[in-house]
C-alpha cells in the first residue's frame, strides 16, 4: 500500500458544487469549503472569540457521489469531506503567489446540515 496523507475538512460550502467533465467525459466535482478556525480571544474581553477563515478546494472524483449529491451540495451547506491531502507550493519568485491546499476525495462526503436547516434534524451520510 502506498503512503498517503488523509484529512477531514469540516466547514460550509462557499458556493454550489461545480460539476465538470474530465477528458474522458466522466463527471467530477469541485467544492470550495470555508472553515472558521478559532485562533484566540481578544485581550480586552476574554469572552470575545477571534476566528480566522481558511479556504479549501476539494475535488470529488467519485462519479456516483457527484451524481447522487450534486443537488444537495449548495452554498451554505455544512459538510465533512474525507480525502487525500496535497499541498502545492507557491512560486517563491512571485510575491502574490499562494500555497494551494487541495483535498481529493473518492471515499465519502457527509452532509451535516443544509442551508437554513433547523438544528435537530438527522444528518445524511453518503459513502461509496
Amino acid at each position: 500500500m502506498l503512503d498517503r496523507t488523509y484529512v477531514e475538512v469540516c466547514g460550509k460550502l462557499s458556493r454550489d458544487v461545480e460539476v465538470k467533465l474530465n477528458i474522458r467525459g466522466k463527471p467530477y466535482g469541485i467544492l470550495s469549503i470555508e472553515v472558521n478556525s478559532l485562533i484566540g480571544y481578544s485581550s480586552s474581553d476574554a469572552q470575545q472569540a477571534t476566528f480566522e477563515t481558511k479556504w479549501f478546494r476539494v475535488t470529488i472524483l467519485n462519479e456516483e457521489l457527484i451524481n447522487r449529491l450534486s443537488s444537495a451540495l449548495l452554498k451554505g451547506t455544512k459538510v465533512l469531506v474525507i480525502g487525500e491531502l496535497d499541498i502545492i507550493q507557491a512560486d517563491e519568485s512571485d510575491p502574490l503567489a499562494q500555497i494551494i491546499i487541495k483535498v481529493t476525495s473518492s471515499t465519502g462526503i457527509i452532509v451535516i446540515s443544509k442551508p437554513n436547516q433547523i438544528r435537530g434534524f438527522e444528518d445524511e451520510i453518503f459513502y461509496e
